[in-house]
């Protein structure tokens, strides 16, 4: 048996129902919103991650290539050196 207060009570959470679900509309786009702004942070976190692992290997790369050339460079210098004594009257040492 249903009392006469079932209709109007079904009416009433109904109404209430919507009312709230219309309210909360924008929290829930804010939710969303900012879910996928983490998701666009995370992404953009990722990829810089990657960017800074290239830098290093390119760092790395670079330091091998300058210790590479001023090692090439060490035997021209000396001799420069050597030449710069010799033409200044100094004795040159062997070496």
């Amino acid at each position: 048996m249903t009392s006469m207060f079932d209709g109007p009570l079904r009416a009433q959470a109904t109404l209430a129902a919507e009312t709230l679900r219309q309210l909360n509309v924008p929290m829930v786009e804010a939710l969303t919103r900012q879910r996928e702004l983490a998701d666009s942070l995370a992404t953009a976190a990722a990829r810089i991650a990657e960017t800074a692992e290239l830098v290093e290997r390119l760092a790395l790369q670079h330091k091998e290539a300058a210790e590479t050339m001023r090692a090439a460079l060490e035997p021209y210098l000396a001799y420069t050196d050597w030449l710069a004594k010799l033409g200044s009257g100094e004795a040159p040492t062997s070496g």
